[in-house]
């Protein structure tokens, strides 16, 4: 029984792209139908560091039409750059890195993981003591 070949990144990845191809087919086996997910998530990274790297050659803030100080406009092709990445890779679902093992859907108090205990507060809330008949307040 032979293995199956690792997909190539594509090619029109960068450097930084193709590195995070790489390591997520490797780490994670990325099933055939999501490969064209990952290489948008990987040309995001792409994007990312040409961003950046003008950001470093021009300066955070340049001068605007009207001479007034404004913010790059790399930076907003940054910003969107990351928050598209960040929805590609959940789209992934890459929630269960295999050299770690699964992350527990529940913790040891029967909650879903990642939540706050019962206890917490709610916003808003003045305090954690159970309403007693008549008490309008719940202090």
């Amino acid at each position: 029984m032979s293995t199956p070949k690792t997909p190539a990144p594509p090619a029109h990845l960068g450097k930084d792209g193709a590195r995070f191809w790489r390591e997520t087919v490797q780490e994670w086996g990325i099933e055939d139908h999501l490969l064209p997910t990952l290489a948008s998530a990987a040309a995001c990274l792409d994007r990312i560091a040409t961003a950046r790297n003008r950001i470093k050659r021009d300066g955070l803030l340049m001068t605007g039409s009207r001479g007034a100080l404004v913010a790059h406009p790399a930076v907003q092709v940054e910003r969107q750059q990351a928050t598209t990445h960040a929805a590609l890779v959940k789209s992934l679902d890459l929630k269960d890195n295999p050299a770690q093992g699964p992350r527990p859907r529940y913790s040891e108090t029967g909650r879903p993981a990642g939540r706050p205990p019962a206890t917490t507060p709610r916003r808003g809330s003045k305090s954690l003591k159970p309403r007693k008949s008549g008490d309008r307040d719940g202090a």
